[in-house]
């Protein structure tokens, strides 16, 4: 049986996504030891690609990131 996603069953699923993080969800902590480095550059090139970034930002403080910078793209050429 083939599902089509719906605009309705992704906002659903958005709207159900939202309200666990705004409720709370039980916060799982691994076992395992302290990182060797808590801090991470990633390249902004002010393009809506790097969208994911900002989203993975909250998941990488969860992980021990505390240092978190987003740098300019360098050595690009416009033209």
């Amino acid at each position: 049986m083939l599902l089509m996603q719906t605009r309705r069953r992704f906002l659903k699923a958005l709207s159900t996504a939202g309200a666990v993080s705004v409720a709370g969800a039980p916060q799982v902590l691994a076992a395992g030891e302290a990182l060797e480095t808590t801090a991470v550059r990633l390249v902004n090139d002010t393009s809506i690609c790097i969208a994911p970034e900002y989203m993975a930002e909250e998941l990488l403080h969860v992980e021990g990131f505390t240092d978190i910078r987003y740098c300019a793209a360098g050595g690009m050429s416009g033209g």
